[in-house]
């Protein structure tokens, strides 16, 4: 039976990077199909059917339907990316800024969306990523409502520790669960190799006693400070070298500040870590991805959105059973996801406060 994927906020930067980057992989068929979603005015949609018109004459080849649909109601997909809304800007500094402008977003589509696929797999993209899985989870089954920020941070983590140990990425499994921010949790516990090359397992064993229980947040404040110099000076070189030589744990906290410094967003690696889960449901082999989700105790009796590993199919998450944590990881994630919840409720006392303000 054809698969039928829809990406709304296709004609964005991480839309429009999604899109080439799911066309130009493996991981749809012949007679599959790609639905383009926008915001339903007429200069978007305008938008929408030129960038199919490109995409087909680029991909024609490959029998991957491509649509646009300019209402959500006429809406019918599998699987549904949502990848709208604001990103962080000189006007949206802060993840309080960007709840402010997204959060309005996020109820009025989840709201339709819940009424015409309920069925539907969700894959959030859109910042702040736990506000957004939280609204969505409360608008149709939690179980098919996954937030791609846990895995975009595992797999930065195994970058980061993949480059001080001489290897590649694929070499290198690791996890990072909690937020898509400050109070990410990466876990040292799951670190391992993939290969078995006794001098590289090594490097590794010595990379995980050096930095294991090193002070990640002191780490973080001094560097940022030197980042924050840097970056003043218009050193983007030099500011990227600096990553070169923290522990992994504080490189994937900070280096994403140097690169929003610069571009707004990561539409490249955002992409590449949802077509990871994206696979990870349609293959259904039980592979450990991650993701933030909404909790009811699931995984360490945690109640609350959080970044937790899991396995996923076309009908949704089940926690993964493969990671043991240590009593520190454990009470690090915890006191995550209650750092998520303070920022989801003062999310929800702005929207309040501005809705006041506008009667």
């Amino acid at each position: 039976m054809a698969l039928s994927i829809a990406i709304v906020g296709a004609g964005g930067a991480v839309g429009s990077a999604l899109l080439m980057h799911l066309l130009k992989s493996s991981t749809l068929q012949a007679g599959d199909e790609v639905v383009l979603l926008g915001r339903g005015t007429p200069e978007s949609s305008g938008r929408l059917f030129a960038i199919r018109m490109d995409l087909l004459d680029a991909f024609d080849e490959s029998a991957i339907r491509i649509s646009v649909c300019e209402s959500i109601g006429d809406l019918k997909a599998d699987v549904v990316i949502i990848a709208a809304g604001y990103t962080i800007s000189p006007s949206r500094r802060t993840r309080r800024d960007l709840a402010a402008s997204n959060q309005p977003l996020f109820q009025s589509l989840a709201a339709k969306l819940s009424r015409t696929v309920p069925n539907a797999l969700f894959l959030i993209v859109s910042n702040p990523v736990e506000l957004a899985v939280g609204i969505f989870a409360a608008h149709m089954e939690p179980q098919r409502v996954i937030g791609i920020g846990a895995q975009q941070d595992s797999l930065r983590f195994a970058r980061a520790i993949a480059s001080q140990i001489g290897v590649h990425r694929s070499k290198v499994r690791a996890s990072v669960l909690g937020e898509h921010g400050q109070a990410m949790v990466p876990l040292w516990s799951s670190v391992h190799l993939t290969l078995d090359e006794p001098e590289t397992a090594s490097r590794l064993a010595a990379l995980i006693e050096r930095f294991e229980n090193s002070d990640t947040r002191s780490e973080v404040n001094r560097t940022r400070d030197t980042l924050e110099s840097l970056l003043a000076d218009h050193q983007l070189a030099a500011a990227y070298e600096v990553m070169e030589h923290v522990s992994p744990s504080t490189r994937i906290m900070l280096e994403p500040f140097i690169t929003h410094s610069q571009i707004h967003s990561t539409p490249n690696a955002t992409a590449n870590a949802t077509l990871e889960i994206l696979g990870a449901a349609l293959m259904a082999d039980g592979r450990r991805v991650h993701g933030q989700v909404q909790l009811h105790g699931q995984f360490q009796g945690i109640k609350g959105v959080c970044g937790v590993p899991l396995e996923v199919r076309l009908t949704g998450w089940q926690v993964s059973s493969q990671l043991r944590l240590t009593a520190s990881e454990i009470a690090d994630l915890h006191a995550a996801a209650e750092a998520i919840e303070v920022a989801i409720q003062e999310s929800r006392k702005t929207e309040c406060e501005l809705l006041t303000h506008k009667r």
